[in-house]
């Protein structure tokens, strides 16, 4: 196969306002807390709780959208793709979210009547990079069946040129969504694509829900941990701690091997991407980090652009890694625009966090 340049990927990017995507089924409202260390806040905690209790002030926080389907929606949007987002909102959080996507004509909301997920996601240094811990409660996300979908929903999913399924593992009935939603959407040749985010607490049920979802599930996105406990619910080489490229070049072939799903790995040091026969790898770009919650949406939304447009996986993970680059170097947690992308591969750094 003949091989594209970058230059070439970037220009063809002007296309993916010709695509549709079904994305859900996850909506979180989010806040942000930042600190200066988890030593600090512990010993902060500690001395208030010692006390009888009070206030931690000068903690850095902000509110936002959130959920892996929702940022990602976004991301999408962002990029010029047309999203059709379906997800569980009450009507406080509903206008919430009708308000994050009211600048972006290109996205239409389904709402699925119910309580919404929250996240407290804590921010801290660790090493040289920032790291986040997530406390949730994921509300009806819990249990988004297939049910949820009305008629108007399978038709679209069945029109649509990518359908994509988040957050299985907060979702008790997510193998049962997944399972039907691929199964419709590979009947009418639409490309399927699953990030089921944290998997630690649902390892055991790994193995029989990939033998569920392996016959129509065509893109498996993990970040390093989510492939660390695959690889070991799958009796797969484990994926050590302190991981080099090649680590995760081999993590990413070994379960392709195993699962015969294409594997994509996205990490803070870079991605990989195997299907069949052939693995690649694309380091990351080195940015300042201001944020670290939502990047992996922002790479997944321009990597499923990157298979929209079916650009070379090496061209892929380049556009996707700088997608995720720009965003952590940003200070208002935004996703790039197609601009922004352009501007960042002709070096003009000015114009990222505009």
């Amino acid at each position: 196969m003949e091989r594209i340049s970058l230059d070439e990927g970037i220009e063809l990017m002007e296309n993916l306002v010709k695509f549709k995507v079904i994305s859900m089924p996850d909506f979180f409202v989010d806040r942000i807390v930042r600190g200066s260390s988890l030593e600090t806040v512990m010993n902060q905690i500690s001395d208030k709780m010692a006390t009888g209790g009070g206030s931690i002030r000068n903690m850095l926080q902000m509110e936002v959208r959130g959920g892996n389907s929702v940022n990602t929606s976004y991301a999408l949007a962002k990029l010029g793709v047309n999203v059709e987002l379906i997800v569980v909102a009450d009507k406080l959080s509903e206008n919430f979210l009708r308000n994050t996507f009211s600048g972006l004509s290109n996205v239409e909301l389904s709402i699925v009547n119910g309580k919404p997920g929250y996240t407290v996601a804590l921010e801290f240094p660790n090493k040289k990079r920032k790291v986040n811990i997530m406390l949730s409660d994921v509300g009806d996300v819990s249990d988004f069946g297939s049910d949820k979908l009305l008629t108007d929903s399978w038709n679209k999913i069945s029109d649509s040129d990518l359908v994509a399924i988040f957050n299985w593992a907060s979702n008790i009935k997510g193998t049962e969504l997944a399972d039907k939603v691929f199964t419709t959407a590979n009947e009418n040749n639409v490309i399927t694509y699953f990030a089921p985010a944290d998997l630690a607490e649902r390892r055991v049920e790994l193995p029989a829900m990939f033998t569920i979802l392996k016959e129509n599930l065509k893109i498996l996105s993990l970040n390093e941990n989510e492939a660390r406990v695959l690889a070991k619910a799958l009796s797969c080489e484990h994926l050590p701690l302190e991981y080099l490229s090649k680590d995760i070049i081999r993590a990413a072939r070994n379960l392709n091997k195993r699962t015969t799903i294409g594997i994509d790995i996205h990490t803070p040091i870079g991605s990989a991407s195997a299907h069949g026969e052939e693995t690649f790898f694309e380091e990351t770009y080195k940015i300042s980090q201001n944020n670290c919650t939502g990047a992996g949406d922002v790479w997944d939304a321009a990597n499923i652009g990157g298979y929209l447009l079916a650009l070379d996986p090496n061209i892929r993970l380049k556009l996707a890694n700088a997608a995720a680059g720009i965003y952590v170097s940003s200070k208002n947690m935004e996703a790039p625009s197609k601009e922004q992308l352009f501007a960042f591969f002709e070096g003009k750094s000015e114009e990222m966090d505009s």
